[in-house]
């Protein structure tokens, strides 16, 4: 991963009471040492900035800035069927950063978030202990990169590594990290914990390079799962979402072929696939500003029961069965699941 690029930022806004926070201040020297000359401008909290009306994801995201905060509110959400790739019950996540560095044309966060800025949460401990009291309760099945990127700003603070150890012999308790860095030696270093679970989000090389701005290529992304595979973490891997561009067939069956060419079929946990969905109202709002993403303006069929826009169900369908079939080639039926909602 080429850190410079990715942790390039204008400002770095910071909330007053973490000025003088030792995180803080090595997170600033830290994007300093990747040759960032942003200037740091201290705020009273995030939202004032994060949460400005009228504000234009598409200009901000090519010249973001940093926002490092404070969580007061809200350490940890019940999910839903919607991020529910492996059919977990009791399943959770929560959201240590938002946004994300990589530039993704069908990103729902682009529609989620007003701003195209990073905000950093720096109380870590604070989220891990709403875990520990979730886990009192009963089994929890955690994501804790669903919002963002999370392996990409290890390099920042070391929020995998600290999730890592805390998840390291729970009994109830399964952590995910899914990501679609190639910066898999910021935590190479650790033990490998059978509770927790490495996700690479994978797309043929073709249609990353072009839809996936800012992201390792494919091979890069495959040689670091391979690494942590050979390494002992159990691994998991995702096609999501498919997009049905021109020769999709063709390009998804060479990644899956080649994905399982480098990562033998028996280091993989599982693998889910979804299509390309989003919410009507995050959508509305992308097309406004991504002129420069012609896949998002296509005209897709809404479902107003599930509240998304996607295929039409017979095009979901179709991609579902080739998906399925091909993956059943490398894994049993039982380790491949289709997520949709």
């Amino acid at each position: 991963m080429d850190l410079q690029s990715v942790h390039q930022f204008s400002r770095i806004y910071i909330e007053e009471d973490l000025i003088e926070d030792p995180r803080a201040r090595e997170l600033i020297e830290r994007v300093a040492s990747l040759g960032s000359e942003a200037r740091v401008i201290p705020i009273g909290r995030y939202g004032e900035v994060f949460n400005r009306p009228r504000q234009n994801f598409g200009m901000q995201k090519h010249n973001p800035a940093l926002i490092l905060a404070r969580e007061r509110e809200r350490f940890l959400y019940r999910g839903n069927e919607r991020i529910n790739s492996w059919k977990q019950n009791e399943l959770y996540y929560n959201a240590l950063v938002r946004n994300c560095v990589y530039n993704c044309d069908y990103c729902f966060l682009q529609g989620m978030h007003q701003s195209a800025h990073t905000v950093m949460f720096l109380n870590n401990d604070d989220f891990i202990d709403a875990a520990r009291r979730q886990l009192e309760k009963g089994p929890m099945y955690l994501s804790i990169s669903y919002l963002s990127e999370i392996l990409a700003f290890e390099p920042l603070y070391p929020y995998s590594a600290e999730w890592l150890e805390f998840a390291r012999g729970r009994r109830d308790f399964a952590l995910e990290i899914r990501t679609k860095s190639d910066y898999y030696q910021a935590i190479s270093s650790l033990k490998p914990s059978e509770n927790s679970f490495l996700v690479w989000s994978l797309s043929p090389e073709d249609i990353s390079r072009e839809h996936e701005r800012g992201c390792p290529p494919f091979r890069s992304r495959l040689f670091a799962a391979s690494r942590a595979a050979d390494d002992g973490w159990p691994l998991k891997l995702t096609f999501d979402p498919v997009l049905a561009l021109d020769g999709w067939r063709e390009r998804y069956r060479r990644a899956i072929e080649e994905t399982f060419r480098r990562i033998p079929a028996d280091r993989v946990k599982e693998v889910s696939f979804g299509v390309f969905r989003m919410n009507p109202d995050h959508l509305k709002r992308i097309r406004s500003f991504r002129l420069d993403a012609p896949y998002l303006h296509r005209e897709y069929h809404r479902d107003n029961n599930a509240k998304l826009e996607s295929y039409s169900p017979g095009k979901i369908d179709e991609i579902r069965r080739f998906m399925q079939d091909e993956l059943s080639r490398q894994l049993p039926d039982e380790r491949i699941s289709f997520v949709h909602g």
